[in-house]
């Protein structure tokens, strides 16, 4: 059965108004998840694979999200006048 993945709308209209912040990433992210039978196929484990679709990279944390898209991030907030 394939999994969805429900992204909520204040989420979605915060990446709109703030394309450099943290809800943008998120549209970033290309998931993919299975169900891993563990112990004898006793115990199961769920593994999430992910890819950034914006820089076509693997992402080896997808709970920490694309380095590429922290990075630019950063450099915004700095070009605003925040702190990273």
């Amino acid at each position: 059965m394939p999994l969805r993945l429900v992204i909520d709308t204040n989420v979605f209209v915060s990446a709109l108004v703030s394309p450099a912040g943290k809800p943008a990433s998120v549209l970033n992210l290309v998931l993919e998840g299975r169900v891993e039978k563990r112990m004898l196929g006793l115990r199961r484990q769920v593994a999430v694979e992910a890819v950034c679709s914006k820089y076509l990279v693997e992402v080896e944390e997808p709970h920490v999200g694309c380095g590429h898209c922290h990075e630019e991030r950063a450099a915004a907030q700095i070009l605003e006048g925040r702190e990273p």
